[in-house]
């Protein structure tokens, strides 16, 4: 809790575990740290490192590099741009709101949706594939990221709450089929031409003589091992949690993903995410019985 513009941990304890700890953050700022904490709190984060925490971030740092250029790879062409705009994009564009941005949990990067959106925008200002097409992109991120910074300012994060849940899926659930369509000539290799999507779908459909079944089983099998992996590895290591209560929610919720859940003294409610087998078993004591 602050204290005179302090910080300091806080442990619940229960015989033969340790429910939480937690930072709080001051409510008032008092001097410089605090006011870097506030404006940016990576800057805060980062000032405070620990050596313990270098193993942990060095693997998930290249796990995400691994998956950012591959993501930069698939989701620049459906925006119109050539794969090297988007990691220019990324490179500078994570390491900002890692320092400035509030939320350690929120996934950064590029992202189909957005670049359905930016395409649907641009291309009705330029022309895919001209000079004109990566200045106004450029121009636009630069608009977009300064909406958000005032926005950001304003706290008025509130206003994504207003968005109701069926638009949401019907907007997801759109994206995912338009997507689907713009990938279905590299997954077949049926040469489609059109930038559309009933237009694409038009050339598939009118080429499906082209198919190239050598792609087909390529891109399958590599879907289904995908899956197949996801899958074994969320029966073997599944997600865990120690729950606690969170005031402006019912019902218990993780306490990682919600900081400000409070755990109960002396009772422990754990949550694993997975039948229990052969293959998690010696997981499930090792998280349990931790000390």
């Amino acid at each position: 809790m602050p204290c005179a513009g302090k910080y300091f941990k806080l442990e619940i304890y229960w015989p033969g575990r340790v429910a939480r700890k937690r930072d709080y953050r001051p409510s008032v700022v008092t001097g410089p740290i605090e006011m870097i904490d506030r404006w940016a709190p990576g800057l805060g984060r980062l000032l405070r490192y620990e050596r313990s925490w270098l193993s942990g971030d060095v693997a998930g740092g290249l796990t995400v590099g691994a998956l950012l250029i591959t993501q930069c790879m698939a989701y620049a062409p459906i925006a119109g741009l050539p794969p090297s705009a988007a990691l220019r994009g990324a490179v500078i564009g994570i390491p900002l709101y890692a320092l400035f941005g509030s939320s350690r949990h929120l996934a950064i990067g590029p992202d189909p949706g957005t670049a359905t959106l930016a395409a649907a925008g641009l291309a009705t200002v330029a022309v895919v594939g001209t000079d004109q097409y990566a200045t106004a992109a450029a121009v636009l991120a630069l608009l977009v990221g300064g909406i958000l910074f005032v926005a950001s300012m304003l706290r008025m994060g509130f206003l994504a709450d207003l968005l109701s849940r069926p638009a949401l899926v019907g907007y997801l659930a759109g994206l995912g089929i338009t997507l689907f369509v713009s990938q279905l000539g590299k997954l077949t290799g049926v040469p489609i031409s059109s930038d559309r999507f009933f237009a694409r779908l038009g050339d598939f459909l009118g080429n499906l003589d082209d198919v190239q079944w050598g792609t087909v089983a390529m891109g399958v099998g590599t879907l289904v091992l995908l899956i197949v992996l996801k899958q074994v590895n969320r029966m073997t290591r599944p997600h865990d949690a120690v729950l606690g209560n969170a005031r402006h929610l019912d019902g218990w919720v993780d306490g990682e993903a919600y900081p400000d859940a409070v755990i109960e003294s002396g009772l422990l409610v754990y949550r694993f995410d997975a039948p229990l087998f052969f293959t998690n078993a010696a997981r499930y004591c090792e998280r349990v019985l931790a000390p």
